[in-house]
């Protein structure tokens, strides 16, 4: 099934993650895809073999201005720039789609997410405004907004002394969701998938949530307490 063929994608951020799950979905899915990543080194194995800014835990009182700026430039500024230079060229295609990477940080109040929330909840404002400056011209805007993803910006994050085992990753993550599982690349770059293709024509300014239910639990307590009674 080739639900991209004869169209051009262009991802921010495909070297790893779920950039990368994105870039191999679009390509079996029949799309010519154009990629860039922070990681040059990375991203160039990966063209051969075929960062977002990451999240960065640092109460608001200990967060420095270079930090906030930097998570902001890349978080916020770089999808600004994106739909900034694609509008002129769809526009001249006769439109297309754009899909933003925002995160359920955008809507949850979380700890420590001082900046990275605050540049992913603008995200989620940029989309619904450019949504609608490009609708006349059937430019769609939308977002994703992912929960707890199994991606080496968790397990490789530079905030620890060495890297985390993958595998002790996702089994930590399995019960963080109602849903009990950890999520994976492959679940947000479906999600991506639909937003990029033709069956969600008619959709536009909104924010796809991907996180197994996180952000809709009224309170995490009572599914661990019936976790813990069931393995007693």
């Amino acid at each position: 099934m080739a639900r991209l063929a004869g169209k051009v994608a262009v991802v921010t951020g495909g070297a790893s993650g779920i950039g990368l799950a994105t870039v191999e979905r679009f390509v079996a899915e029949g799309a010519r895809v154009v990629f860039c990543d922070l990681e040059p080194a990375v991203g160039r194995a990966l063209a051969e073999r075929l960062a977002d800014a990451g999240v960065v835990d640092q109460h608001i009182e200990a967060c420095s201005e270079a930090l906030f700026d930097r998570t902001l430039a890349v978080n916020l500024r770089g999808p600004w720039l994106g739909i900034k230079l694609a509008f002129p060229l769809l526009r001249a295609r006769g439109g297309g789609s754009i899909v933003n990477t925002s995160s359920i940080s955008a809507l949850m109040g979380m700890p420590g997410q001082g900046a990275y929330g605050a540049s992913k909840a603008g995200v989620l404002q940029l989309t619904r405004v450019a949504a609608m400056e490009g609708a006349a011209d059937f430019i769609r805007v939308n977002a994703v907004c992912p929960g707890g993803v199994v991606t080496p910006i968790i397990y490789e994050t530079p905030l620890l002394d060495r890297p985390m085992d993958a595998a002790a990753v996702t089994a930590a993550m399995n019960g963080a969701q109602p849903l009990p599982r950890a999520g994976q690349p492959a679940d947000i770059a479906d999600a991506i998938l639909w937003l990029a293709s033709d069956e969600s024509r008619f959709v536009t300014g909104q924010s796809i949530v991907v996180d197994g239910g996180l952000s809709v639990e009224f309170d995490s307590r009572h599914r661990r307490r019936a976790s813990a009674v069931a393995e007693t």
